[in-house]
C-alpha cells in the first residue's frame, strides 16, 4: 500500500466525524425554527403575492387620458375598453386612441358596428372583431361584447394582440350598411 492509501485508511474516521458534527447539534425545542421577524416577513410576502395586480397597459395601445378625451367634439358612438378604462373611442368617421404614448386620430377604414371595426392612421392600424356569432335579434346596439384586438401597422414590430370589450351604438342594416340607431334606410 502506498503512502496515500495509508493516510486515507487512518484519516477517514476523522473526516467522517467532521462531516457529521453539525448534524449532531440539537436545537432547543423551545426556540422557533424560524426567527419571529423572518416569519412575519415571509407571511407578509405571501399575502402581498396573492393580491392580483392590475392589468398593465398594452404595449402599443395605451389607456386614453382625460386630456385625450377632452379633444373630442361629440359623443363617441363606439368604445373599446380594457377593464373599466377606455383604449379607443370612435365617432362615425374617425376614432381616438393612445398609440405609442401619443393621442392619435385614426380614420374609420371599414364597416364599424357592434361586431367589428377597422381603423387606420399613419404607422398604425387597429382591427377589432367579435369572435362569437350572435343572433341578429340579440345584437342590440350598446351591448358590451368581448372582442379580440390587433394593433399593427409597423413592419419592424410584431402586431400586438389583446382581449378587450367593445360597445357600439351602430348596427348593421340590410345589405350590410351601417347605420346609427333610429336612422331610416
Amino acid at each position: 500500500m502506498n503512502q496515500f492509501g495509508r493516510t486515507m485508511k487512518r484519516g477517514w474516521p476523522a473526516l467522517l466525524a467532521l462531516a457529521l458534527a453539525p448534524s449532531c447539534h440539537h436545537a432547543d425545542p423551545n426556540q422557533p425554527a424560524i426567527p419571529p421577524d423572518q416569519l412575519a416577513n415571509a407571511v407578509e410576502q405571501a399575502r402581498v403575492d396573492k393580491q392580483p395586480a392590475p392589468p398593465p397597459p398594452p404595449r402599443r395601445l395605451g389607456y386614453l387620458l382625460p386630456a385625450d378625451l377632452a379633444q373630442l367634439s361629440g359623443a363617441p358612438v363606439c368604445t373599446l375598453r380594457l377593464g373599466d378604462r377606455p383604449l379607443l373611442v370612435a365617432g362615425t368617421a374617425r376614432a381616438l386612441a393612445r398609440i405609442d404614448g401619443r393621442a392619435t386620430f385614426l380614420d374609420v377604414a371599414g364597416p364599424m358596428d357592434a361586431a367589428a371595426a377597422f381603423f387606420r392612421a399613419p404607422r398604425a392600424t387597429i382591427s377589432i372583431g367579435r369572435g362569437i356569432p350572435v343572433a341578429p335579434a340579440a345584437d342590440a346596439p350598446g351591448t358590451i361584447w368581448p372582442v379580440g384586438v390587433t394593433v399593427g401597422g409597423l413592419p419592424d414590430i410584431e402586431d400586438q394582440k389583446i382581449n378587450a370589450s367593445w360597445s357600439c351604438r351602430l348596427r348593421r342594416g340590410p345589405g350590410g350598411t351601417v347605420r346609427e340607431p333610429g336612422a331610416r334606410l
